[in-house]
């Protein structure tokens, strides 16, 4: 048991510098759009950048993003909801996020463009 233990705390800090893909993916802070399919079958799109933050683990899964979009039923994003200021999606609201990267060159909203 202590043997156990002792190398599951090993691997954690040492081997694996992220202990879920989660970690991975919001420790570089790059913004990026992103895709919520929700579990009532809904869609809902958001910006993430510096404004925005995901928990880390063991409570990772959860997601502010700083501005969302409505997204029709083909996954298209529409014009973001005016004077929202994001929302919150919490991990048991969800079953898959899909993330796409910002064009080279644009590194803010797109409205602001």
């Amino acid at each position: 048991g202590h043997l156990l233990l002792k190398w599951e705390l090993l691997t954690s800090k040492i081997l694996l510098p992220y202990p879920t893909a989660w970690d991975f993916y919001f420790t570089r802070r790059k913004p990026c759009f992103v895709l919520f399919h929700l579990k009532n079958g809904a869609k809902l799109g958001g910006f993430y950048n510096t404004e925005s933050y995901a928990t880390s683990y063991p409570r990772e899964g959860d997601i502010y993003v700083q501005t969302i979009y409505p997204v029709d039923e083909n996954g298209e994003f529409g014009d973001p909801i005016e004077d929202s200021a994001g929302a919150i999606i919490r991990k048991d609201q969800y079953e898959l996020v899909e993330f796409f990267s910002i064009p080279e060159g644009e590194n803010n909203e797109p409205e602001d463009q």
